[in-house]
């Protein structure tokens, strides 16, 4: 099944047509066979929090 993704600019909200989204959706449940893992998601999640945080700086404490 061939699909084209539509990628739009960096400064555009979404990065992905709806159209990307419903073939990915499609892809995500005719491959996804759960197998009962449970993950701990919060340790990554404050890693992504803690790059978001270094990567742009609370700039509202400096003087110009």
């Amino acid at each position: 099944m061939a699909t084209t993704m539509t990628l739009y600019g960096r400064g555009d909200r979404h990065v992905f047509s709806s159209t990307d989204d419903n073939a990915m959706m499609k892809n995500i449940l005719a491959t996804h066979s759960p197998d009962g893992t449970n993950i701990d998601v919060i340790p990554l999640l404050q890693i992504i929090k803690d790059i978001m945080r270094m990567s742009h700086p609370d700039v509202s404490h400096h003087v110009c």
